[in-house]
């Protein structure tokens, strides 16, 4: 055989194989529009592009019709307010259920385990099991704060604010 029938060998295969390709191309083509339910789409015709909702956003990212979010710092005082006056360790369940205010309802049962996973780390909260009880260092500033509240400078206040009352350091509201 001679190198110009090996070229022209090589060049009908490279031509079949060529065809096959879009052959299976083809196929797949077809195949997925049948899939996609577009049994009747041409072949050739490219497929329609799926319009996606960009204003709709996903359920669980929906904020509740009216909700807002409770201010900040509400967890933590209405945690320190229902601890305080409780006599037994407290679930986050049991801190949310003394909230009074329409804000201390706002806090959310997530965000009151976070409180108390936060406060235990900075001091405030003690985990036994699942109940959570105020340390003594906690109960302190509540007392001192308390005392500020009814016209008796703290001990911190009265090195700070010249023995002015500091009546925003802690809005706790007795039983």
């Amino acid at each position: 055989m001679s190198s110009t029938h090996l070229d022209e060998i090589a060049a009908v295969l490279k031509r079949a194989e060529a065809a096959a390709y879009e052959r299976g191309k083809a196929d797949a083509k077809r195949e997925l529009l049948e899939f996609l339910g577009q049994k009747d789409a041409q072949i050739g015709a490219a497929p329609k592009p799926q319009q996606h909702d960009t204003t709709r956003v996903p359920p669980q990212q929906q904020p509740a019709e009216g909700r807002q979010r409770a201010p900040k710092g509400i967890a933590r005082q209405l945690a320190m307010r229902a601890m305080y006056c409780a006599k037994a360790g407290m679930t986050a369940a049991d801190i949310l259920s003394h909230a009074d205010s329409d804000h201390e309802k706002m806090v959310k049962p997530a965000s009151m385990r976070s409180e108390l996973r936060n406060g235990k780390k900075d001091g405030l909260y003690i985990d036994n099991n699942g109940e959570w009880f105020l340390t003594d260092t906690a109960k302190i500033r509540i007392e001192a704060e308390s005392q500020a509240l009814e016209g008796q400078p703290s001990a911190s206040e009265s090195n700070n604010n010249g023995g002015k009352s500091n009546e925003a350091a802690l809005d706790i509201e007795w039983e």
